[in-house]
């Protein structure tokens, strides 16, 4: 085709011509924008814990296995008190509408639920006799009452949705005879928390536990310990292939443990930034464990460093998921990373 023909063809269909051009460009242009999301979506990611939500109705001792068996946990002396004279283990079963692995994220509306407790023997059966009902306490040191043939207790409560970015649960005591450790027919009490609304109860299904008291062979010694996450995921992810650091902007750190006592945190503050939200979580928890002392919780800056001390208890919370985040250079070691950071798990004064 000739030079004259071209034109020709092109002042008859011009604006056919142009519209085709136009959309070849379009589409050039979002495909291009998806990939250089995308791209920067792999290369630029912190990595996180997805909870559904019926992760987030959980409990410390009770699940949603619909036939649980009876368990018995381990008790120390210093779980041991006193009632009228008499020595009682306390078990405390807590209900939440969140998981301690991801407590920045809630279930988003109330969760009202009705929480049944039944004293049973071992195989599951009610007991009857008023001597070993007397046995188990819970609450303010109430008696299981007598009703339709059972020993049982029955709770209606609401666990609040999120707000001001704080956690909601709901602590039960349960206190068993000390002589319960060496009965031959042990008492347990059969526990059930059911969501009230059938609509949230589809989301995130009942708990159920059967508990007990046994004797622990050894005290649990009482430590804690700071980690970062991605290290290791890095590590391990892409068949092995090591990740650097640099391949994310902000890292997850794990502080778990057990027992309950004061820790420290510090961070580099010109190479690393702590999460506000991870802060006023740690702030949150360590004044519901005892905002009676004023040395439980401080923030102090000094040079470089940013240093956070706060009170820790595995019986509300065994970890702490907190998030840092690169501030200004990039960070290519992950031996650079960890050397910013130092975590004291034992805080004297």
């Amino acid at each position: 085709m000739n030079t004259a023909k071209i034109k020709s063809v092109f002042k008859k269909h011009w604006l056919i011509i142009s519209l085709v051009v136009l959309l070849m460009s379009s589409v050039g242009i979002i495909v291009w924008a998806r990939y250089e999301d995308a791209n920067n979506k792999m290369k630029r990611t912190i990595v996180s814990l997805a909870e559904t939500d019926e992760k987030r109705f959980t409990s410390n001792l009770l699940t949603r296995t619909e036939s649980p068996s009876p368990k018995t946990y381990p008790v120390s002396d210093g779980a041991k008190v006193t009632i009228d004279g008499v020595d009682y283990y306390k078990l405390q079963v807590i209900v939440r509408n969140y998981t301690p692995t991801d407590t920045l994220h809630f279930y988003e509306t109330d969760i009202q639920y009705t929480l049944t407790a039944e004293l049973v023997n071992v195989g599951g059966t009610a007991i009857t006799d008023s001597a070993k009902a007397a046995m188990v306490l819970y609450g303010n040191n109430s008696a299981f009452t007598l009703e339709n043939g059972k020993y049982s207790m029955s709770d209606t409560e609401t666990l609040t949705a999120a707000q001001n970015s704080t956690p909601h649960d709901k602590t039960y005591d349960f206190y068993f005879n000390a002589a319960l450790l060496d009965a031959n027919d042990n008492v347990f009490v059969k526990i059930d928390a059911t969501p009230t609304n059938d609509t949230i109860r589809s989301d995130v299904g009942s708990l159920q536990g059967i508990i007990g008291i046994s004797r622990q062979a050894t005290e649990i010694v009482k430590t804690w310990s700071g980690t970062f996450s991605d290290e290791g995921a890095a590590l391990n992810n892409q068949n092995g292939h090591d990740v650097e650091a640099s391949a994310y902007d902000g890292f997850n750190y794990i502080i778990q443990g057990n027992g309950a006592r004061k820790v420290s945190l510090t961070w580099d503050n010109t190479k690393l930034e702590l999460n506000p939200f991870s802060i006023s979580e740690l702030k949150s928890i360590s004044d519901a464990i005892d905002g009676t002392d004023s040395t439980t919780w401080s923030q102090t800056s000094t040079g470089n460093n940013t240093t956070i001390v706060f009170k820790v208890d595995s019986e509300r919370c065994p970890r702490y998921d907190v998030q840092f985040y690169m501030k200004g250079e990039e960070l290519d070691s992950w031996d650079t990373v960890i050397g910013y950071v130092t975590f004291n798990p034992n805080v004297t004064n």
